[in-house]
């Protein structure tokens, strides 16, 4: 067959793949900017000033790439203004049993981490009519939901001619320095930022608000975090790696869904699932809801401190339900912590609902802790070097005041240390409340260094003498409301 060539230079620069009429600008009386999908929107946020408020009308804004000035609003005028990242393919061709495209050169992912083959080492996706496609190493593997790439071209099992088929292309909707940027009310979707970045990186920026936002089907986050940001609302959910992460300091995320992260399965116990913040002070993270991610729920991990984790509802994630790890002075209150590993992990003890994680001054107190798979709260200490605040210890950690309860035979909780174990001090479980199935009565529920324990054990110990473990014959039913 002859070769074609895809032409896709004004796409590439982030552009309509038609033509585009001259730039015009609508300013209304307000001074707002307003913006449609028939102008070059590109070149309008360009030449704009700071502090230019853009109102975005309804539709779909294909090649949308703005570099934010500070003070800057973008806003939908509704509920329909979508900001795509991908490129349409038209035009395929038959190749035997096949369909095939010409694309642009393979982008380079150096920041991703995933098996020999994994979908994490591409950054391009495939979608046809809206549906993610599952990329496959070879055209033996293809079906009605792969895609194969072999050098430059795209392969499909299926006849594309009927389909919209469109392919991931640009790395962000949003970048730059911009200070007091607000995004509100958008759609961010098939963008294809390399690994640990995002379609709506914030990372260079400060003090964002980032209100009522959906970001689906990146290829890495969603969202990357700045300095004194606000999330409020909003959905980040069906994205390659993380819903949300990054570094930042006073950063408040609230009233957001965070759900059915990793599709592109970058490794778990890297950096996936739905949250994952590093390095920061002063975070909230309030009354989200984090679930069926393939990974870890909520995940603060590296010299975080003086973090707020409260009123959350984490459950049904692939790993752990809330992990903080080598950080200190936290507080995670008032969550329903419930049903995560559904993975069924059990190496060690990385599936808990809770992991203190050599981290050291944590309050774990009034949550609803559900264990049906590994256990329900582990604390651990294994030699993680140091950092900012000294060598990274289980130190100082009260769980208090909570109810566990196991849905299903042989759960436990405690204290694991294979590196300084005599360190591991200070740690002090109080005044819970375990609801387990009748016949776990007077069975060794904590694992602590030299063994298993049960209630009198650990009371002997120090913990839990004013704590309760209550046998009862089904346990889910003394599961609290929501």
């Amino acid at each position: 067959m002859r070769q074609r060539t895809l032409t896709l230079g004004i796409a590439l620069l982030g552009l309509a793949a038609c033509a585009a009429p001259e730039p015009t600008t609508a300013v209304a009386a307000t001074g707002e900017i307003r913006l449609s999908p028939e102008q070059d929107v590109n070149a309008i946020i360009a030449d704009a000033p700071a502090g230019a408020r853009f109102v975005l009308a309804d539709g779909l804004y294909r090649g949308f790439a703005a570099r934010v000035k500070d003070d800057q609003a973008f806003v939908a005028e509704g509920q329909g203004a979508v900001l795509d990242g991908s490129v349409v393919l038209t035009d395929w061709e038959r190749d035997g049993r096949f369909w095939v495209h010409d694309l642009p050169p393979a982008q380079p992912n150096p920041t991703a981490e995933g098996d020999p083959g994994s979908f994490a080492l591409q950054r391009e996706d495939l979608f046809a009519d809206d549906r993610l496609l599952r990329p496959v190493g070879s055209t033996g593997e293809l079906d009605g939901n792969t895609w194969h790439r072999s050098g430059d071209r795209a392969y499909v099992a299926f006849d594309p001619s009927a389909r919209l088929m469109e392919l991931g292309l640009l790395p962000h909707a949003f970048h730059g320095p911009g200070a007091n940027v607000l995004i509100q009310g958008v759609t961010v979707r098939q963008y294809a930022p390399p690994g640990q970045f995002a379609a709506i990186e914030g990372v260079e920026g400060r003090g964002w608000r980032i209100v009522d936002v959906t970001a689906e089907h990146n290829h890495s986050r969603g969202l990357s975090l700045n300095h004194d940001m606000r999330v409020e609302g909003g959905h980040f959910n069906d994205n390659g790696q993380l819903g949300i992460g990054g570094p930042g300091d006073d950063v408040v995320i609230e009233g957001a869904e965070i759900a059915r992260n990793n599709y592109a399965s970058h490794g778990r116990l890297w950096e996936a699932g739905g949250i994952k913040i590093v390095q920061s002070k002063g975070v909230v993270f309030r009354g989200n809801h984090v679930h069926h991610n393939d990974g870890t729920g909520v995940w603060f991990d590296w010299d975080n401190h003086e973090i707020l984790i409260e009123d959350n509802l984490v459950e049904l994630n692939q790993l752990m339900g809330i992990q903080y790890e080598a950080s200190r002075d936290g507080l995670i209150r008032g969550n329903r912590v419930l049903r995560n590993d559904q993975s069924g992990y059990d190496e060690g003890w990385w599936g808990a609902e809770v992991l203190i994680q050599n981290s050291r001054n944590v309050e774990v107190i009034d949550n609803v802790i559900a264990v049906e798979n590994n256990t329900g709260l582990m604390i651990i200490q294994q030699d993680r070097g140091g950092g900012d605040f000294g060598e990274h210890l289980a130190q100082g950690n009260l769980i208090e005041g909570n109810l566990f309860v196991h849905l299903t035979p042989g759960r436990q909780h405690g204290l694991f240390a294979d590196h300084k174990p005599d360190e591991a001090s200070g740690n002090v479980f109080a005044r819970n409340r375990y609801i387990v199935p009748a016949a776990e009565a007077g069975r060794p529920l904590w694992q602590l260094p030299g063994g298993p324990r049960a209630l009198p054990d650990v009371q002997a110990l120090g913990w839990e003498r004013e704590g309760e473990v209550v046998p009862v014959a089904d346990p889910a039913a003394h599961l609290p409301a929501r």
